[in-house]
């Protein structure tokens, strides 16, 4: 099943938030403003360009599906032996069609290697952009991808991987960020990264 038909399966069945994404004679209608500020956005390499401020190599992202697991054995007392390391599931973004898309295609028909994959969540506060989320993919390489009507499905390998959440305090005053990233090249996470924020473990 491809990822385009998988998506129109979960809406039937009311796995997606309708409010979202609604299906509509077998297409999409994402409700949105002209005026208002995306709550994802993607950056490839130097592919989008958009209008946001302090975002202009960046474009809507409408949704976007990762993960991460450890293979288990069948025998728990032998769950964490032998070289079981994490594995990273490749990335799959959902977004309009729009300019750089047939760039997405050349790298994957090119195997061209994308330094960094940025995605980052916006929340609009005190009439400004806050980033409460940044995703960061590194040594990236197009695997899939897929058109249905004017939406565009794609996924990305990638060796490292990084993400970074903003903290607010009650007074919704930024306090920095808590943070994890993980090389599945090495099986690996950067403890340090974490550490940087500075910021009380709960």
């Amino acid at each position: 099943m491809s990822w385009s038909d998988r998506v129109l399966t979960w809406v039937k069945n009311d796995s997606l938030n309708k409010k979202d994404i609604i299906d509509k004679d077998g297409g999409f209608v994402t409700p949105t403003t002209v005026t208002s500020t995306p709550e994802y956005l993607i950056k490839v390499d130097n592919v989008f360009t958009s209008t946001i401020v302090n975002y202009e190599q960046f474009a809507e992202c409408l949704w976007f599906e990762i993960g991460t697991a450890r293979p288990s054995s069948p025998d728990p007392s032998n769950f964490f032996s032998g070289d079981r390391g994490i594995l990273g599931k490749n990335p799959l973004v959902c977004m309009k069609y729009t300019r750089g898309a047939t760039t997405i295609q050349e790298y994957l028909t090119g195997g061209n290697c994308i330094e960094n994959i940025i995605i980052k969540r916006l929340a609009h506060l005190d009439m400004d952009n806050q980033e409460i989320q940044a995703l960061s993919f590194y040594d990236c390489f197009i695997t899939t991808y897929e058109q249905k009507n004017n939406l565009i499905f794609f996924s990305f390998s990638f060796t490292r991987m990084s993400d970074e959440q903003a903290v607010f305090n009650n007074n919704g005053d930024k306090k920095g960020y808590d943070a994890f990233s993980f090389d599945f090249n090495k099986n690996k996470s950067d403890h340090d990264l974490g550490n940087d924020s500075k910021i009380k473990k709960e």
